[in-house]
């Protein structure tokens, strides 16, 4: 079935609070002798009831690994040095942008295929997918 993994779907159980809203794109390698694209986040797994801002503001290091890759675009922007900053993503089909609407068509089979908003920099990503793993670094 299509585009039905979520990027929150893929994380492991160990960090109950753990989500990719408000996560950072650190790094992103891309191999395209084998169709690989892994991007290293920072994701924040604090409790949001958490008394200090260190218990509620809390990250930690994840990979997310995309194999089978048919689509990674980002659009232009400034790379700020912290990463970019990830405050919404879902379906490639759900792209609130006319690129990411015309890119998921090309990609309709895939069930990996998502849109990832960065807020620091007003810019949009596009990546999609035969398999998509995680494991926390």
């Amino acid at each position: 079935m299509p585009n039905t993994i979520t990027l929150d779907s893929l994380l492991a159980g160990d960090e109950p609070h753990a989500s990719f809203h408000d996560a950072s794109l650190l790094r992103v390698a891309v191999d395209y002798e084998q169709s690989a694209w892994v991007g290293t986040f920072a994701i924040v797994v604090g409790d949001p009831a958490g008394r200090t801002a260190g218990e509620r503001d809390a990250t930690r290091l994840a990979e997310v690994s995309v194999t089978g890759l048919s689509l990674w675009a980002l659009e232009a922007g400034a790379v700020p040095p912290a990463g970019l900053w990830l405050t919404a993503d879902g379906p490639l089909v759900n792209a609130p942008t006319e690129s990411g609407l015309a890119s998921a068509q090309s990609v309709a089979s895939s069930p990996v295929a998502w849109f990832l908003y960065f807020s620091n920099t007003n810019s949009f990503g596009y990546l999609a997918g035969a398999q998509a793993s995680f494991r926390w670094l």
